[in-house]
C-alpha cells in the first residue's frame, strides 16, 4: 500500500490516467483488507477521473457484489451498461447480483447472454454450472460442465463442483467416480481443503454434508491402506 500511497503523492500534477490506476490499485488492497469503505472511496475517485475506463467500473461492482452492498451495485451497473451495451461482462455482473439476491432463473438468463458473446468464458460456463444447480437443475448442470469444459477431468474446482453437485442429486455413484479423479491430482492436501470448504459452503443438508465427508473419509482410508501396501 505505502508504494501505491508514494506514487499517487508523485503523480499528482500528471494525468488522471496514471491516478486512475493507481487508486484502482489501491481499492483493490483495501478489500482485501476488508477496509471496504476506503475500498469504495477509492474507486470512486477512480471513476470520477476516468469515467470512460469500464474495467474499473466492473472492479467496483464485483467489489460491492462481494461486500452485500447490491443496491449500489445495480447503480454503479446502470451506468455501465451505457458504456458496454450488449457486452458480455454487463450481463456477466447483472448475473452475479441477481444470483446475490436469490433469483437463480433470472440470473442464468444473464449468464446465457454474456456466454453467448464470450463463448469461451471459463468463469461464465462456471457460474451456468453453479446457477443450473441452484436452480434444481443438477443433471444438466453436470452435462453442461462436462461439455462446456472437456478437459474439466484435469481441473480440481470444476471436480469439486460436480462431485458435490452429484451429492445434491443423490446420485452417489458418480460423486464417488469423481471423488476418484480427485485423488488422483498430484497436490493432494490441498483438493481435500478445496473440497472439505465447499462441502460446507455448499450442500445444504445435514445429511448431505455427512454423506459427502464420509465418502471422502472412506476415500482416504483406502488411499492410506494402498500406501502401506507399496511399503
Amino acid at each position: 500500500m505505502a508504494l501505491y500511497e508514494k506514487a499517487l503523492r508523485g503523480q499528482s500534477s500528471t494525468p488522471g490516467y496514471t491516478r486512475a490506476l493507481v487508486l484502482n490499485g489501491m481499492a483493490a488492497i483495501y478489500f482485501v483488507q476488508k477496509n471496504y469503505d476506503e475500498c469504495v472511496s477509492a474507486f470512486k475517485e477512480a471513476i470520477a477521473l476516468k469515467p470512460e475506463f469500464t474495467q474499473i467500473q466492473s472492479n467496483m461492482v464485483i467489489s460491492l457484489i462481494k461486500m452485500g452492498r447490491l443496491a449500489e451495485a445495480d447503480r454503479y451497473l446502470e451506468n455501465l451498461s451505457k458504456k458496454q451495451a450488449g457486452g458480455s461482462i454487463f450481463h456477466y455482473l447483472k448475473g452475479l447480483v441477481l444470483y446475490r439476491k436469490g433469483k437463480p432463473a433470472l440470473a442464468l438468463t444473464q449468464f446465457r447472454h454474456a456466454l453467448v458473446l464470450e463463448p469461451d468464458s471459463k468463469i461464465i460456463k462456471i457460474k451456468i454450472s453453479e446457477t443450473l444447480a441452484a436452480n434444481g437443475y443438477y443433471r444438466q448442470a453436470d452435462i453442461f460442465t462436462r461439455i462446456s469444459q472437456p478437459y474439466y477431468t484435469s481441473d480440481v474446482e470444476t471436480l469439486v463442483f460436480l462431485y458435490i453437485n452429484s451429492i445434491k442429486n443423490d446420485r452417489i455413484n458418480q460423486a464417488v467416480r469423481y471423488l476418484d479423479q480427485i485423488f488422483k491430482k498430484n497436490n493432494l492436501m490441498l483438493a481435500m481443503q478445496k473440497l472439505r470448504r465447499k462441502c460446507e459452503e455448499s450442500l445444504i443438508t445435514t445429511s448431505q454434508k455427512s454423506i459427502a465427508h464420509n465418502l471422502i473419509s472412506e476415500r482416504i482410508e483406502t488411499f492410506l491402506e494402498k500406501m502401506c501396501s507399496i511399503d
